[in-house]
């Protein structure tokens, strides 16, 4: 058993046994200052619950871990050879093919690969034209979904199934509660993640705070989410999710009304800054869209070889103030943008 949770144990056990001791000697018994044992321990069983809250949520969108930005490219304009596209393009698919990393080696120049991109949020509206800041996708079933849409481009699978099943997988969702489409897709694209994906995360919190609150009389989940702050709005809005997902799987249009109404912003002179992904590797999306449009990847690469470059484990974060800072509010404005490469040129 680790320290912590042996030490926490202890602690219970102790305040529960000089409840049960002086019980019989009073109607109520306080620890000194007042404070009720039994009410320190919820609260302690509560502020471990809090942290494996956070460990659960599916797709974490907090950007603390941006990738660093410069406004300009060193060297040369940014000239991407429009000869090789479709031979780049065709590499990068096969590369995504079969993978589960979101991750493609491309040689030393400049590249502009067209995406379709997905929302990855159901509580920010979809905003455009804005620009866009680059950091890793994270979160317990980031991996899924990075796989998902890796392997996508190479498939006949248009937009909205995808991005039904990666709202099904972002709402925590168990396997089995999928909807038949999603389910579908999971099996065909990404078998190897329904072990990840069985259990619903809400069911995870759930039994998380059974096991933690069977010493104080089993209090229910909803008596302390109160106390939780962003942990326990986070249940509040999985909750939401699965019950709009399960009450409107057939109908996408009002899935997209629900989860990422569209709105005008107000910040579109705004620049995207290029994002750098080593020193000899910098990469953007530009975009004048939101979710279902199509944006274009741009990279440089002037590396001595061949550069590993994050492509679709990559997500993007609206940039909706002039400053850039890795303050959450800064991008908060708007749904975060995952893609998956076009397998043909937007206009073609």
């Amino acid at each position: 058993m680790p320290l912590f949770r042996r030490s926490f144990v202890t602690a219970l056990a102790v305040l529960l046994v000089a409840t049960a001791l002086c019980g019989s000697a009073s109607a109520q018994f306080n620890l000194p200052g007042g404070l009720d044992p039994k009410r320190a321990a919820l609260g302690a069983a509560a502020k471990q619950l809090a942290p494996y809250i956070a460990e659960q949520n599916p797709i974490r969108l907090d950007p603390v871990e941006l990738y660093p930005t410069v406004v300009a490219l060193p060297g040369a304009p940014f000239v991407p050879a429009a000869s090789a596209s479709a031979a780049t393009t065709a590499s990068i698919i096969g590369q995504l093919k079969g993978s589960s990393t979101g991750i493609v080696s491309l040689p030393p120049g400049d590249y502009a690969v067209a995406v379709r991109q997905f929302c990855m949020s159901h509580s920010r509206p979809a905003r455009s034209p804005l620009a866009f800041v680059l950091g890793p996708m994270r979160g317990k079933r980031a991996p899924a979904i990075i796989a998902m849409n890796s392997r996508a481009s190479s498939t006949p699978y248009q937009f909205s199934p995808i991005q039904t099943t990666s709202w099904t997988i972002q709402g925590g969702l168990g396997y089995t509660d999928f909807p038949a489409a999603p389910r579908g897709i999971v099996d065909a694209l990404i078998p190897e993640y329904k072990g990840l994906l069985a259990t619903s995360t809400l069911d995870d919190i759930q039994g998380k705070w059974s096991s933690l609150s069977s010493a104080v009389g089993g209090p229910s989940l909803d008596s302390i989410l109160g106390q939780l702050g962003g942990a326990g709005q986070l249940v509040l809005e999985l909750r939401d999710m699965r019950s709009q997902i399960i009450g409107q799987a057939n109908d996408f249009a009002s899935l997209s009304r629900t989860f990422a109404p569209i709105q005008a912003a107000d910040v579109s002179t705004l620049d995207s800054p290029w994002s750098v992904i080593s020193p000899t590797l910098w990469m953007r999306l530009v975009t004048r869209g939101h979710y279902g449009d199509v944006g274009t990847v741009q990279i440089r690469n002037t590396g001595a070889g061949p550069a590993t470059v994050p492509l679709i484990s990559s997500i993007g974060y609206g940039r909706c103030t002039p400053q850039l800072t890795t303050q959450g509010s800064a991008y908060a404005c708007t749904q975060p943008l995952s893609f998956e490469v076009l397998r043909t040129a937007p206009n073609s």
